[in-house]
């Protein structure tokens, strides 16, 4: 297993985590405490009834006929603020399944419908990816994590507030209508923001990052992405330079404005040639941060989901 890392978190520079990983293939109850303890009503001093003592008060034995009971200690509840664990539930998956049948479309989902294959939280400043077991009742069955590539993107102070990149598992499982075993790999885009920390920038930037795409089943692909913000509107560029025709613009003859939330939508075309339709598409994203320092989102086909990807990028 190896784990590269790169990026110093808080760095004005560099918000951004980046942690590859490649996995080889392997066949008390909490109670409401109130701090007041129960308190005992026993006397523990009075005498058999009818028994006259010196007080000649019926029914209680001793001088004065009084019994005094203990003050209950009562404990002051803790004042210790919990800070509630972020939520990283904004945002996008897109998945594309390849078995026996290549598959040809791009599946996209909203971050918060967990994928059937794995769940992700953070953990010390890390993803953690939880493969989810088969249950086929066939013990040969299984499931395993491949590899991951994710980047944890990091406000101005060094908090994470989401991260984006691949996951790739592998399935090997009994089909219920066939005979025989299923075995299909797969891979999700995915791209999960704490949506409380939206943030619409307060003055002019250009931000620099990373796009990691799937087009016509060539998987795993990346690509480089440059935005920039100005008089809430958003402009800028992807291209892939290993592959020149993966090229596209924010066309700004149709709407790029940002609303108020830090959110936009905008057309993308070729670059190379902006009347080639299999170019042409939309990216989603968002501005991050306590000065919308991180910009986050995804992309897709326009006509069809033969490609799309997650990206995400930081402040320059």
């Amino acid at each position: 297993m190896s784990i590269t890392t790169s990026g110093t978190p808080g760095s004005s520079n560099n918000n951004s985590d980046e942690i590859t990983e490649t996995v080889g293939s392997t066949g008390n109850d909490s109670t409401d405490n109130t701090g007041i303890p129960a308190i005992s009503e026993t006397s523990g001093t009075s005498g058999t009834s009818g028994t006259s003592g010196t007080s000649g008060t019926s029914g209680t034995s001793g001088t004065s006929g009084t019994t005094l009971q203990k003050e209950p200690v009562i404990s002051t509840p803790s004042s210790e603020t919990r800070i509630p664990e972020a939520k990283y539930s904004s945002g996008t998956i897109l998945t594309r399944t390849v078995n026996d049948t290549d598959s040809k479309i791009l599946h996209r989902n909203d971050v918060v419908s967990n994928p059937d294959a794995f769940t992700l939280r953070m953990k010390d400043g890390e993803v953690v990816v939880d493969v989810k077991p088969i249950n086929t009742g066939d013990p040969a069955d299984y499931r395993e994590l491949v590899s991951k590539n994710l980047n944890i993107l990091r406000d101005k102070s060094g908090e994470a507030v989401g991260f984006y990149g691949i996951v790739e598992t592998y399935t090997s499982e009994t089909t219920r209508n066939l005979s025989g075993k299923e075995k299909y790999g797969r891979m999700d885009y995915i791209v999960a923001m704490n949506g409380e920390e939206k943030k619409l920038p307060s003055v002019a930037a250009d931000y620099t990052g990373k796009l990691y795409y799937d087009q016509e089943q060539a998987a795993g692909k990346e690509a480089d992405i440059s935005l920039r913000y100005e008089d809430r509107q958003v402009t800028g560029a992807i291209l892939d330079k290993d592959r020149p025709h993966f090229s596209m613009e924010i066309d700004t003859r149709k709407p790029h404005e940002v609303d108020e939330d830090g959110s936009f939508m905008a057309v993308l075309v070729g670059t190379n040639n902006r009347a080639d339709t299999n170019m042409h598409g939309y990216i989603y994203g968002n501005f991050y941060g306590k000065d919308g320092e991180i910009v986050a989102g995804s992309v897709h086909s326009k006509d069809d989901d033969s490609w799309g990807g997650v990206f995400g990028g930081e402040k320059q």
